[in-house]
């Protein structure tokens, strides 16, 4: 009997002994996406021939059947699993018959409506996990991160944001009107930064504005975003790891927010992937 990994276009690849799942080229299911790491997870086949899906100490997680895995999690037929937002399905058996879009999705996806917008970004990512894994019991560790992100999705929402993609500890949102006043940002930042305050869950938070593209079609309905600008905020979301900073704005940002008497500089800092040093701002 044969193992597969089913893609959500319908496509599968074949399990072998050892299977990886990453970035990188040199895995066996490559996933293009800035939010996953180069090596992200694995799947090893035991001496009894068991499957077991193992995060490689990535940064976003992975989750088995919705539930983020903290060690080898077994995998059995119809489990479903998902790396940054990435859904596939573990298929036991003879190879799955690639899944067709309906004719009116396949005329859906032929009239993809691209187009390139102006629009505000913000990605958030939980900057304690190593803590909440080491004082709370893995249950309890995904009962907390998922009221965080439920916190946060509502708190944008007042203000007008939505959450595109949900990345394992973290997610990228984006306000989808062209018209969005610059006072809406800046509502929802000082709200998330006094949540920051109160919040179980420690996280920080990044805000960028530029021009995105928008496919409705790749995900069915669902706005994707893509471009430049979108790798630039997850960069930014890195260094702000990596400065310890809670909260982080673009320059192109903070020149549009009313709060020019708010805004600190953090420096010229450079970020993998793009030429150039880059100025950053704290409020």
């Amino acid at each position: 009997m044969s193992d597969w990994v089913r893609r959500a276009d319908g496509t599968a690849v074949e399990v072998g002994a050892s299977f990886s799942i990453g970035r990188g080229l040199q895995n066996n299911l490559v996933i293009e996406d800035p939010s996953v790491s180069r090596r992200h997870a694995m799947i090893n086949r035991d001496g009894a021939g068991v499957l077991w899906l193992v995060d490689l100490g990535s940064s976003n997680g992975v989750l088995h059947n919705g539930l983020r895995i903290k060690q080898p999690a077994q995998l059995r037929q119809g489990d479903q699993i998902e790396v940054c937002g990435h859904q596939f399905d573990f298929i036991q058996g003879d190879r799955p018959e690639a899944v067709p879009a309906a004719p009116d999705e396949a005329a859906f996806a032929t009239l993809s409506a691209v187009k390139t917008v102006p629009t505000w970004l913000l990605v958030a990512d939980v900057a304690n996990s190593t803590h909440l894994n080491n004082t709370l019991p893995p249950e309890r560790v995904a009962a907390a991160i998922g009221e965080w992100f439920r916190s946060c999705q509502t708190l944008l929402r007042k203000h007008t944001a939505e959450v595109n993609k949900h990345l394992g500890d973290g997610f990228l949102a984006f306000w989808p009107s062209p018209t969005v006043l610059p006072a809406q940002v800046l509502a929802a930042i000082r709200e998330l930064k006094s949540f920051q305050q109160t919040s179980p869950v420690g996280f920080r938070f990044v805000v960028h504005h530029g021009r995105v593209m928008v496919d409705s079609a790749v995900s069915r309905g669902e706005d994707s975003l893509l471009g430049p600008e979108v790798n630039f905020i997850f960069r930014m979301e890195k260094l702000a790891g990596a400065l310890g900073t809670p909260c982080l704005l673009s320059a192109v940002a903070a020149q549009q927010l009313p709060v020019p008497g708010e805004l600190v500089s953090k420096g010229r800092h450079p970020l993998a992937g793009f030429e150039g040093d880059f100025e950053m701002f704290v409020v």
